[in-house]
């Protein structure tokens, strides 16, 4: 009956490792992802800037030539369009901050279950006397 029971406790700590490892690669797939959402949300912070600059130096531009100068139409247009993309670029860094968001958020949860199943693994380890369970750790 005891060697029964040790069984099952050793299925047990062996499924619960192999919940453990899952749940560690989820979470460095998901730390990579984060990576990469910071390289993109960099970027296009990057471009925004960049965009402000055009504008900028565009306002300035048309401020200095005459309104019905031919070239002060195009660069209206030329102004418009950075006045779009940044706000393309706002809309698309607010939605990636989002999903930031939406990501640490995830990450905590996995932290708290990995401790949980760590507990787990400690209490059941403490519970039996079998060295191959003690030896575990994290």
């Amino acid at each position: 009956m005891l060697a029964d029971k040790h069984k099952m406790e050793k299925e047990q700590n062996a499924q619960l490792r192999n919940q453990l490892a899952q749940l560690a690669q989820l979470e460095q797939a998901q730390k990579l992802q984060i990576q990469q959402q910071d390289s993109t949300i960099q970027s296009l912070q990057a471009k925004i800037r960049s965009l402000e600059h055009e504008l900028n130096e565009a306002l300035h531009s048309s401020e200095t030539k005459s309104k019905s100068d031919v070239d002060s139409g195009l660069e209206v247009q030329s102004l418009l369009k950075a006045i779009s993309d940044t706000m393309g670029s706002s809309i698309v860094t607010k939605k990636l901050e989002e999903e930031l968001k939406k990501r640490d958020a995830l990450i905590e949860r996995l932290h708290e279950e990995n401790e949980k199943l760590f507990d787990r693994l400690t209490e059941k380890a403490s519970l039996t006397s079998s060295p191959q369970v003690k030896s575990f750790s994290c």
